[in-house]
């Protein structure tokens, strides 16, 4: 995919997770559906944040994180940051819960997608160990 298709997709992508976000802070929800399955919910936080850090990564081209997180996907870890935040900022809306899950399974995403990219840009290692 051409580095300004990946843009694109990411701007898309990121657009549409801000909307399901303020639309969950405003208690609306397109995905109940997930909790009709056990663990759906974690699933979709999965698949979701997973998708995120691939594109982001991708976007990127594998770049690695300044120190002294060097060891990390810098898409990876942006995404990690962000999703942490909206998770704990939760915490302040009526209409929402905060879930030590549902940060795991963001966290787990983070890393599948960061993983999904090194795959994908066919690199050994994501990052060399910080000295």
């Amino acid at each position: 995919m051409k580095p300004t298709a990946l843009r694109l997709a990411l701007i898309c992508y990121g657009l549409m997770f801000i909307g399901i976000v303020i639309s969950a802070d405003r208690g609306v929800s397109f995905w109940k559906f997930l909790n009709e399955w056990p663990m759906g919910d974690k699933i979709g936080h999965l698949g979701l944040v997973g998708t995120f850090s691939l594109l982001f990564n991708l976007a990127l081209k594998g770049r690695c994180a300044p120190r002294p997180f060097s060891r990390f996907m810098l898409g990876t870890l942006l995404v990690a940051t962000i999703m942490t935040t909206e998770e704990l900022s939760q915490a302040f809306f009526p209409s929402r819960t905060l879930d030590l899950l549902d940060g795991l399974a963001n966290l787990t995403g983070a890393a599948l997608g960061g993983v999904a990219a090194r795959l994908i840009l066919r690199q050994k290692r994501p990052c060399p160990a910080a000295a």
